[in-house]
């Protein structure tokens, strides 16, 4: 698995530095904002998915009427 660089508005590395300091959780800006990522897809996903089975259902209901 290859990295890649990005770049973060100044004011938000500030606030990923404050929460990593103050919970101790991560280990680096890069760990956060990799885990941070990471549920935001499976959020986006997850939402996607719903969206599928309610059309399916939607479209099943149609086909009954």
């Amino acid at each position: 698995m290859g990295f890649r660089k990005i770049s973060l508005q100044e004011q938000l590395v500030t606030s990923i530095e404050k929460v990593i300091e103050k919970t101790g959780t991560y280990r680096s800006i890069a760990e956060f904002v990799s885990e941070a990522v990471r549920l935001r897809i499976e959020d986006i996903e997850k939402q996607d998915r719903a969206r599928k089975r309610l059309e399916k259902h939607e479209e099943e209901d149609q086909h009954h009427e």
